[in-house]
């Protein structure tokens, strides 16, 4: 009689069943063969090596060490240690490669989430960090993954990680903590209610079959990793609203929409860095002399500590991204503090102004209209622009709520502000550090004056043409301004 030979053991079996008690001394446990033996298997398996730590209750240094005697990584503070590849690998760049490509096929990195830092991985695999660069650059060239300002993104779709079966869902109404507790109401009986967490963020959406780029991919990242139904209700809301924008207004989304879901640190940060942007854009583009480059960057430092005063009153912000790509920054503690986060029609509210934001990008295309010198790039007045841009954008948002729940939403009479957000504002000159309200309100006076008179066409003549932008008198007249709209010549829209 034949005996089969047993099939290959499971990893995480076999790490489980190795024993608790191990000898206190790292000496003695490198030295056991059985352990390093089931590490090494489960590390070539793919597993991450947190995932063999917490199987195994030992500590990094422990596993790294296992792993050196097995010729797999560098032992720390080796030196001159010869280490032999994993079998099948003619190079630790094409061992690099085989661990991330499982990884992606696994679920280990999902879609639409950052990959873990090049230094993060190198010490990880035990390789050099020009190692990982240079995997993670061929896996870009393929498509596999992109770039997303400092950061490179999973592309694409690839299974979950497998969850224990005995592991119940979350409740689909549980409370979530965002300064405080606050239990976040949707819509439909409760027997119809599902859990928030979905790994695909981004859908396509077809605005019109016509459109020059028909299709429009909404992106939602929760970069805190605290708020998946958030995430959800930011994807459902721009789906429901991108078709009233689009007809609203008369612009064509962009091809991608990206939102991002911060802390208020990454916030602050995020806003630093679209300052430093915008100076070195003006330095690339204009002659500016020793002295005014120097008065710039000083001007930028200065304006350093201006998010760390606004970042409880500004729900989102609408900019281009170091990738180029335009995205909008918000975060979940700020909604809060607004009272946003509570209501769905000031969610909805904000989700509107921020998307024709995004319209208004597109239609402008690489004109500039944000710059520490206006009048050197031919923008003659200070609050035309801001004015314009705010003033679109409240308008729109007022007609499509209006369409939405039959009534414009306010959200500076009926939104309950918390202790924090009155604190900020009632610092003194907190209101001149961002647009102030009546930019918001003039602006909005001006589009509707010409939309009334001449139509949305007249209007968004405006986008491919920085001259005609209102100037200081045309702004407390909007009839001049639309007047002069309907003038001019029509531009490459």
């Amino acid at each position: 009689m034949t005996i089969p030979a047993p099939g290959p053991p499971d990893w995480r079996r076999e790490l489980e069943s190795l024993p608790r008690t191990w000898p206190r001394s790292l000496k003695d446990q490198t030295a056991d063969p059985v352990a390093r033996a089931a590490v090494r298997r489960a590390y070539e398996a793919g597993a991450p090596v947190a995932e063999i730590r917490r199987r195994t209750g030992r500590s990094l240094r422990a596993v790294r060490g296992m792993l050196s005697r097995e010729g797999v990584l560098h032992a720390c503070g080796a030196r001159g240690r010869h280490t032999r590849l994993p079998p099948g690998c003619r190079s630790w760049a094409a061992h690099v490669k085989g661990v991330v490509r499982r990884r992606l096929a696994d679920g280990t990195y999902r879609a639409e989430w950052p990959l873990p830092p090049y230094r993060v991985l190198a010490r990880e695999l035990g390789v050099e960090p020009g190692v990982v660069y240079k995997v993670v650059r061929q896996l870009r060239d393929e498509g596999r993954l992109r770039r997303e300002g400092r950061r490179l993104v999973v592309v694409g779709t690839n299974p979950a990680p497998a969850e224990p079966r005995d592991r119940s869902p979350p409740p689909p109404d549980a409370c979530r903590r965002v300064g405080a507790r606050l239990r976040t109401a949707r819509p439909g009986p409760a027997s119809s209610r599902t859990p928030l967490l979905l790994p695909r963020t981004s859908f396509p959406f077809r605005i019109h079959s016509s459109d020059r780029n028909p299709v429009t991919r909404f992106t939602v990242l929760d970069e805190t990793r605290r708020h998946p139904g958030l995430r959800e209700q930011f994807t459902t809301v721009l789906h429901s609203v991108a078709p009233l924008v689009h007809e609203t207004t008369g612009l064509a989304l962009p091809a991608q929409v990206r939102f991002r879901l911060l802390t208020p640190k990454q916030w602050r940060t995020a806003v630093r860095q679209k300052f430093v942007r915008v100076l070195a854009r003006d330095i690339a583009d204009l002659e500016l002399t020793p002295k005014e480059a120097v008065q710039a960057r000083n001007a930028v430092k200065a304006a350093g500590f201006v998010p760390v005063l606004t970042w409880p009153l500004v729900a989102a912000v609408t900019m281009e991204a170091a990738d180029g790509q335009v995205e909008t920054v918000t975060a979940p503690r700020t909604l809060h503090h607004a009272g946003f986060l509570a209501d769905e029609r000031y969610l909805t509210r904000m989700t509107v102004h921020e998307l024709v934001h995004h319209a208004q990008f597109a239609a402008r295309g690489r004109l500039v209209w944000e710059s520490l010198f206006l009048e050197r790039r031919g923008l003659s007045s200070r609050t035309g622009g801001i004015t314009v841009l705010e003033g679109h954008a409240t308008w729109a948002d007022h007609r499509i709520t209006t369409r939405l729940y039959g009534t414009p939403v306010d959200h500076t009479r009926d939104a309950r502000r918390s202790w924090r957000f009155r604190l900020h504002a009632a610092l003194p000159g907190a209101s001149r550090l961002g647009p102030r309200l009546a930019f918001y309100e003039q602006g909005a006076q001006l589009i509707t004056t010409t939309v009334d008179m001449y139509g949305t066409a007249a209007v968004n003549r405006v986008w491919t043409d920085t001259s005609l932008l209102p100037t200081d008198e045309e702004i407390a007249a909007p009839d001049t301004w639309a007047r002069r709209l309907a003038a001019s010549p029509a531009g490459h829209h």
